[in-house]
């Protein structure tokens, strides 16, 4: 499947519809006497305080009896409570209209603050917004990364009874199988190989093989596949901190991850210890250091031959002995920069 399909806006829109409509946020539970349930009722469960007296219990029961001012003073005092669920309502009404003032910049507001505060669906629904420049400009790729953002979340917080009742609406209502797809996408990257995430990753930053760019969701992308262990997506990640892509990171991170890359035999990142262990840049000048990193990346069948000859002439023969030495522990502290 490719990203396209993933950013398709047909089904987008109407997966955000879906979404947002039917309340996948429903409790996890799966009674198959739940479905006579108004899909309101069903989105309520589980999402908030539902208890007698709480701020969406009053919502749901105003909603009912056409009472919007009960309605918007309600989801007002969801919102002073810190609840994003409330700020999602609210820039809901605005998206719709009617118990308040049809206004998408409005809603793109309240979306905002619900994406800030964590709301499991906001991101969609603003994301939405950013696809289709309602309230917003125009903008495909922070509609990506806001979907992008959803739809792992969904995944994360969806057990197999709660997807299964997502595919059976789905399936019952005749709408597109895309929705599922793309979930299937994320879950292949998120719980996937690490080695399809630094592809992903890659992709995505510089825009190719059809993937929007995003160099944000990149580097997040290349640090899951760096913490899932990948010695190239480590080496990757070291280089991209060094060169200013990923300004949080410290050069400290960048020297962490270099080293578990060559620690773990990827010669490209031998090499460049050594070349920085030669030099000084970047790590202490330690010529016996440099010496032992390249005899690593010569043993794993990296030509080395041009880098060798002037740390020889400056290195007495006990200092290469010791090299070498240094050279076939497991993990010396000497070699880390």
């Amino acid at each position: 499947m490719t990203p396209n399909t993933v950013l398709s806006a047909k089904w987008l829109v109407l997966g955000v519809v879906l979404l947002a409509a039917w309340g996948l946020g429903a409790a996890s539970a799966a009674d198959p006497e739940d479905r006579d349930i108004p899909y309101w009722q069903r989105q309520i469960e589980g999402k908030g305080p539902m208890d007698p007296g709480g701020w969406l219990y009053d919502v749901f029961h105003a909603m009912q009896a056409g009472d919007c001012d009960t309605m918007l003073r309600r989801i007002g005092d969801g919102e002073a409570e810190g609840d994003s669920g409330a700020f999602t309502y609210h820039g809901r009404l605005h998206e719709l209209g009617g118990c308040a003032p049809l206004d998408y910049a409005k809603a793109a507001e309240f979306y905002h603050m619900a994406v800030e505060r964590d709301d499991d669906y906001a991101p969609l629904l603003l994301g939405d917004l950013y696809l289709t420049g309602r309230g917003v400009p125009r903008d495909g790729d922070a509609a990506w990364h806001l979907f992008r953002r959803g739809v792992l979340h969904l995944v994360d917080t969806a057990d197999e009874e709660r997807e299964r009742r997502l595919w059976s609406m789905m399936g019952a209502r005749g709408l597109p199988g895309e929705l599922r797809l793309a979930l299937d996408w994320m879950r292949e990257l998120e719980r996937g190989g690490p080695a399809k995430q630094l592809e992903v990753a890659l992709g995505l930053w510089e825009g190719d093989d059809g993937l929007p760019r995003d160099r944000v969701s990149a580097v997040e992308w290349l640090e899951t596949a760096a913490e899932a262990g990948l010695p190239r997506a480590q080496y990757e990640l070291a280089k991209w901190i060094n060169m200013g892509r990923a300004p949080e990171k410290t050069p400290g991170r960048a020297k962490q991850w270099m080293f578990k890359a060559a620690i773990a035999g990827h010669t490209p990142a031998q090499i460049d210890l050594g070349l920085r262990f030669a030099r000084g840049d970047g790590a202490r000048q330690d010529d016996v250091a440099a010496y032992a990193w390249f005899l690593r990346a010569r043993s794993a069948g990296a030509d080395v031959s041009e880098h060798l000859p002037a740390l020889e002439q400056r290195m007495s023969e006990y200092r290469i002995e010791w090299a070498e030495r240094l050279a076939k522990e497991p993990s010396p502290g000497r070699l880390h920069p």
